[in-house]
């Protein structure tokens, strides 16, 4: 599944603008999915406001965010333990854990000092993103694989 998303919607509304409510969704994304047999029309998504992360590159100093946001149009991945993530990783099958999610890409913003800073918006399943936020091993694999999202998303879209 991928969310296609209205930039101009987020940047009013999503990272920068204060601090939001937890009740209050992020503007409307559509979706359509990755393998399609037939067309279908983009579906309409209002994904929940979750956390935004803040990275910053150590050798030029430069911040990204990462905008996480959650919703249950977006598939789960496995309903794993967290005894069966840490022996996932640790294994030489860590790469078969798959986390559907969708990626806005990345756009420029400024920060709360007024400095350019490059965010990237990204959705999971509400479920999920429970996980993340509940179980410290769910969290650090997420904020792992984000900061590879970060890193691909930086060389392919500049």
């Amino acid at each position: 599944m991928r969310l296609d998303v209205d930039d101009s919607a987020l940047k009013k509304k999503f990272l920068l603008q204060g601090e939001p409510s937890l009740d209050e969704p992020l503007p409307a994304l559509r979706t359509t999915p990755i393998i399609q047999e037939e067309q279908t029309a983009p579906k309409v998504v209002v994904p929940n406001i979750g956390k935004c992360y803040k990275y910053r590159d150590e050798k030029s100093g430069k911040k990204y965010f990462l905008n996480l946001c959650h919703t249950d149009e977006i598939p789960s991945p496995d309903d794993i333990s967290a005894s069966e993530l840490a022996d996932l990783i640790y294994s030489s099958n860590a790469d078969t854990y798959r986390i559907p999610l969708s990626s806005g890409g990345v756009h420029e913003e400024k920060d709360k000092a007024g400095e350019s800073c490059q965010v990237f918006d990204v959705a999971v399943s509400t479920q999920f993103f429970s996980k993340i936020v509940t179980e410290p091993l769910f969290g650090d694999f997420f904020l792992k694989c984000s900061q590879q999202l970060v890193k691909s998303e930086i060389w392919t879209c500049f």
